[in-house]
């Protein structure tokens, strides 16, 4: 039975979403919560070495109310594959990651999942386990409401096929 203040947070391993997630996963910590955020390998490396007090004395692999817990899975990049392609990312993380949530949205005890938007496929895993389920957009809703609506702005003849603007 999943504990009602285990929350399982997942943020997209790229600058500018890592973060604001782990703010909001601090956030739900102060309330009670016992939080899992899981970060790639090479994320968490280079969190460990910024601030290395931020995973110190995490013995236990269930972490306890009011704690964020940190778990590293691979992105399925070479060491010193380039992640700051991507689409080249994206679909690497697509080969591993999604093995990765399954095992542990099976072996958790989580009552939700909160995903970046740039993952969203883990939210169909987490429905699937009986999860509640949110997403977070690091930027700003205007940067996401323009996403949004680019194939009607295509289509309305404001961009081109590649997403230029078209000169009137």
């Amino acid at each position: 039975m999943a504990s009602s203040t285990h929350a399982l947070f997942i943020p997209y391993p790229a600058q500018g979403h890592v973060l604001p997630l782990l703010e909001l996963a601090y956030r739900f910590a102060d309330h009670g919560f016992a939080v899992t955020f899981v970060n790639t390998d090479h994320i968490h490396g280079q969190l460990v070495a910024a601030s290395p007090d931020l995973v110190a004395g995490q013995g236990g692999a269930q972490p306890e109310p009011g704690q964020v817990h940190f778990v590293s899975v691979s992105d399925g990049f070479p060491a010193d594959g380039d992640r700051n392609d991507l689409g080249t990312l994206t679909s690497a993380l697509m080969c591993s990651l999604p093995a990765a949530v399954e095992r542990m949205v099976e072996n958790g005890q989580f009552c939700c999942v909160v995903v970046d938007y740039g993952l969203t496929w883990v939210l169909g895993i987490a429905k699937k386990a009986g999860m509640r389920t949110a997403t977070h957009w690091p930027s700003c809703a205007a940067v996401m409401a323009a996403g949004l609506d680019l194939p009607v702005l295509i289509a309305d003849g404001m961009l081109d096929k590649d997403g230029r603007y078209k000169v009137l």
